[in-house]
């Protein structure tokens, strides 16, 4: 029987079992689920779908293999079979939402919490658990252990992001002959991810940035194809960034001496210059409203200096350095901050941040964890299932453990989780529910022996906690929430304190405080 050998080299074995494979499971592949789910029930009839697309992509000596000559065609056939391995693995978290215990977010409490109105369809939902990468619930897992991280150890200190470069020698050596670097998104991938694989290395162990005590990065694409990485890293106490003094040994946003550095001066135009955009170039892509969103060019300044902000203004001299980037001459108004280790080190776009205030600290995890941009529609049809509303980002994190977040709607978890936060020295459930030597048929009712849901003060500090991870739009339903459920004695005072992070969203778009509290307001009230 012919086989495939690990490497994907064709060969024979004499001794190879036959297996009775159902004719259906021959002409369509993508019903055997992947085998990274072995253990959810994968019957391991053949090799599963992303084995097989593996094995079509290998490069093998003297094999014409027409699949990697496709070019752009290439592109599509990945993301068609990209799409396939994602249909077979949602399809059998479809059938099997016993085993993933689905009826743990089928109930009511999950349905109020996900905004839910219509009790038709409370009960028969299609959940994907929170293990599945990039569903609501795992993105929600990540950026509140990203935040406990933030708790532990405090805010990161340092913002990197890495952008693959198509011209790497590890990219052009292996292209055939006639191939540009778009044409062969695989190659791009793999060496993307070796040299990745390089810059933790040179962070975590090597420590060229200082020694980092925990971090977290995301990988993205970009539209045009390229990926990149986004890095915060938290450094240990002995190598914080506490003045601006100490900015400028980690991090430059001027062009070097091109007689001293030649080569990197050359890397810094290749891929350290913004723009040009504004007045030399008013169609550029960052042009938003008659300026650039990203605010360049920037201002001359002799010494770097803490901004208002939260991001710090670098140095940028004015020393007659001129360097010509698309057709324009550009001085150092217009360098994206780098480190000039890693830039030529790496030779590709590295931005160096210093996150020099926790107010950005929210944002940027925020942002990293945001998941790929994605459209938001309504249909008259109501769906339930949970697999038909997204598509997935692909992340990796550090992560620590915490206790997990409750909503006052979910009823005794809530309370449970009240309790855990404020009683200690408890042993089990049982030692938890008994207050003053009497057991509690509920953790409300403990709660309310101990009084700990009496005083306005509790929900004060779940609003407060919320706001360090959750969205706006999130705070607005969680405020509505406890104005349903939980009776505040003093809603005026939960207003006034929590406002502003609740109507974070609407300010960034106007700048009225009437028209940004009406918002919020008629938001609260469309929950209600």
């Amino acid at each position: 029987m012919s086989s495939s050998f690990r490497m994907g080299e064709l060969g024979w074995h004499p001794k190879l079992p036959k297996r009775n494979v159902p004719l259906e499971v021959v002409l369509n592949p993508q019903l055997v689920h992947d085998d990274d789910e072995d253990a959810e029930g994968n019957s391991r009839l053949c090799v599963s779908v992303r084995d097989y697309y593996c094995y079509m992509l290998q490069t093998r000596p003297a094999i014409f293999n027409p699949i990697l000559c496709g070019a752009r065609l290439l592109q599509q056939w990945a993301v068609d079979m990209y799409v396939k391995i994602e249909s077979c693995r949602l399809r059998w978290y479809r059938k099997n939402q016993t085993q993933i215990r689905a009826d743990l977010y089928k109930g009511v409490v999950d349905a109020i919490t996900s905004g839910e109105t219509r009790a038709s369809i409370v009960g028969v939902r299609i959940v994907l658990p929170g293990t599945y990468p990039g569903g609501d619930r795992d993105m929600k897992k990540r950026h509140m252990d990203a935040m406990a991280i933030v708790h532990t150890y405090g805010k990161p200190d340092i913002f990197l992001t890495m952008t693959c470069n198509p011209k790497w020698e590890e990219i052009t050596n292996e292209l055939l002959p006639g191939q540009t670097p778009q044409d062969r998104p695989d190659i791009v991938a793999r060496v993307f991810f070796g040299k990745l694989e390089a810059m933790k290395d040179m962070l975590f162990k090597k420590h060229i940035l200082g020694v980092v005590v925990a971090y977290v990065y995301v990988v993205e694409f970009q539209k045009g194809g390229l990926p990149h990485a986004h890095f915060l890293l938290i450094m240990d106490s002995t190598y914080k960034l506490i003045v601006p003094e100490q900015y400028d040994r980690l991090i430059s946003a001027e062009l070097p001496d091109n007689h001293k550095y030649p080569e990197l001066y050359a890397m810094v135009v290749k891929h350290m210059m913004h723009g040009p955009c504004g007045a030399l170039n008013p169609k550029n892509v960052c042009m938003q409203e008659n300026g650039c969103k990203c605010r360049y060019p920037r201002s001359f300044n002799d010494n770097t200096a803490q901004g208002k902000d939260s991001y710090p203004v670098y140095r940028r001299r004015d020393d007659g350095r001129r360097a010509k980037v698309r057709g324009k001459m550009l001085d150092n108004r217009w360098v994206v901050p780098y480190n000039p280790y890693l830039l030529r080190m790496f030779n590709c776009h590295i931005n160096v941040e210093v996150c020099s205030s926790i107010k950005v600290v929210k944002y940027l995890y925020k942002y990293i964890y945001k998941g790929h941009d994605k459209a938001s529609f309504s249909i008259d049809q109501p769906d339930a299932d949970e697999k038909n509303k997204f598509w997935k980002p692909r992340v990796e994190h550090f992560q620590i453990g915490r206790i997990v977040s409750a909503n006052p709607a979910e009823g005794d978890r809530y309370y449970l989780r009240v309790l855990l936060n404020h009683v200690t020295g408890k042993t089990s459930f049982d030692d938890l529910l008994t207050v003053d030597g009497v057991l509690c048929g509920s953790f409300r009712e403990a709660a309310e022996r101990l009084g700990l849901i009496e005083a306005d003060n509790t929900l004060d500090d779940c609003l407060t906690e919320a706001e360090q991870w959750a969205m706006p739009c999130s705070l607005r339903r969680l405020f509505a929430t406890i104005l349903v459920h939980c009776e505040p004695g003093n809603v005026r005072g939960l207003w006034d304190r929590h406002l502003e992070p609740m109507s974070d969203d609407y300010r960034r778009s106007r700048t009225s405080p009437d028209e940004v509290e009406q918002m919020v307001l008629l938001d609260i009230r469309g929950m209600l």
